[in-house]
């Protein structure tokens, strides 16, 4: 996903809607995964980006990935909306629950510009969430873009370094999310976080 971002961002495009139904994983013939993030309907490229709809105070995207300056009435939109996106994403598939929920749009939105979410390691116990990783997902989902991970690389790097300081690493777990269910590849995971789940 960091690597879709990477490109995408390099063309100043920037999704708006990432979300776990427009990430597809498929398994090859020779038993990789490859993993494409499709569906950039609401992608507006950053130098044409549409002004009559920020002027007209439409809301694009989906509310439950959805970024707090997405939300807001004529902000500034860049790449890292999409890293907060990546991050309810990953919380997601860490503990299995989304960290915002409500009953309407309206509410799950307000829980995104002012809420804080539940911290990862109250639903994993200590030996199956490394600090880093939660440290990092905390890092995605700050309300503030610029206290977010410079970019898609950034969060890559971060990422990579994991996958080396998690010694009981696994090849393969089973993620459910609202819109999909899937297999990938969490090097820095457990098997036993099945179970825990």
């Amino acid at each position: 996903i960091c690597r879709a971002l990477i490109e995408s961002h390099a063309q100043n495009v920037v999704h708006r809607d990432l979300k776990p139904a427009n990430i597809l994983l498929s398994r090859m013939s020779d038993g990789s995964v490859q993993l494409k993030v499709v569906d950039f309907g609401v992608a507006r490229a950053l130098e044409t980006l549409d002004k009559q709809l920020t002027a007209e105070g439409a809301i694009c995207g989906t509310p439950r990935y959805m970024p707090p300056e997405q939300a807001r009435h004529g902000a500034q939109i860049d790449g890292r909306a999409d890293l907060y996106a990546l991050g309810l994403i990953l919380y997601e598939m860490l503990c299995g629950y989304p960290p915002f929920d409500a009953e309407d749009a309206i509410e799950l939105i307000f829980k995104h510009l002012k809420e804080e979410p539940r911290a990862l390691s109250s639903f994993l116990p200590p030996d199956l969430l490394h600090p880093e990783l939660e440290r990092l997902v905390h890092d995605l989902l700050k309300k503030n873009p610029a206290e977010r991970p410079s970019d898609a690389l950034a969060v890559l790097e971060r990422l990579e370094r994991l996958r080396h300081l998690v010694p009981h690493a696994t090849e393969s777990i089973r993620l459910v999310g609202r819109d999909t269910i899937y297999e990938e590849l969490l090097p820095w995971m457990a098997p036993a976080v099945q179970e825990a789940r």
